[in-house]
């Protein structure tokens, strides 16, 4: 074997040594991303287990319902009160004044 073919090899072992590194990195950092996703996975399975869309779903659009008709009754009794007091007033003005002599 003469010295070229010996240096040769001495430079493919070198790029080997360095392509088995870099495979090691790469196997090291995928196994930790695995890991990553692993952990997330099953937080996202667990929240799924404890809060499940199959009953928090009716119960949302129930209190979303509710709070619709709350809004509704709000503006309802609103209304009453603003149009009974303006009746109430008009009634003071044009019945109860008079009878007791006071000028409007």
């Amino acid at each position: 074997m003469n010295e070229a073919d010996h240096d040769l090899l001495i430079r493919i072992d070198t790029r080997m040594d360095a392509i088995n590194a870099e495979l090691k990195d790469l196997r090291s950092g995928l196994i930790r991303d695995i890991a990553a996703h692993d952990v997330r996975l099953q937080a996202i399975e667990a929240s799924r287990l404890k809060f499940d869309p199959a009953i928090l779903v009716p119960k949302y659009d129930q209190v979303a319902q509710e709070w619709r008709d709350f809004k509704v009754r709000l503006a309802v009794w609103g209304t009453v009160l603003m149009l009974g007091g303006a009746l109430m007033g008009n009634f003071l003005r044009i019945v109860v004044f008079p009878l007791l002599g006071i000028k409007p």
